[in-house]
């Protein structure tokens, strides 16, 4: 693959990846502002925020998630906290929340490496017809 069209198909990935978090409403997340498609080693790698997994699998109820951790992504997602609250007390309320009724799942990574899959035989397919092409019709 040429540099050309490994920029192609990285970005063909990341629009699939936004189209597969727009059904989620987190195509304008920082998940998505931030995530990286590399080519290395002759392989696609996806670097992603390490709550990404929480955001995929979601939570159970039952065990109150870090509360500096939601402090931090409040802070770092600019979130509106309400009048009279401050982060931390706001921090707390959403962690409490969390413990009482879970997050719901919004399984993503599965349909993205699907479609990583898909792509890359779609590429590895069109590269094999044109090399046959060239090999049995030679001008």
């Amino acid at each position: 693959m040429d540099e050309q069209e490994i920029n192609v198909l990285l970005e063909t990935l990341r629009e699939s990846f936004v189209t597969i978090m727009k059904k989620y409403d987190l195509d304008k997340s920082d998940l998505v502002k931030k995530s990286r498609f590399l080519y290395t080693d002759n392989s696609i790698v996806i670097l992603m925020s390490d709550y990404a997994e929480y955001i995929d699998e979601g939570r159970r109820a039952g065990k109150m998630p870090p509360v500096k951790a939601i402090i931090k992504w409040i802070r770092r997602s600019a979130v509106n906290v309400p009048i009279g609250l401050t982060a931390e007390d706001f921090a707390w309320a959403v962690a409490k929340s969390i413990e009482r009724n879970g997050v719901r799942p919004r399984p993503f990574i599965q349909r993205l490496n699907e479609e990583v899959n898909s792509l890359v035989l779609k590429y590895i397919f069109s590269q094999v017809n044109t090399t046959l092409k060239k090999t049995l019709n030679p001008k």
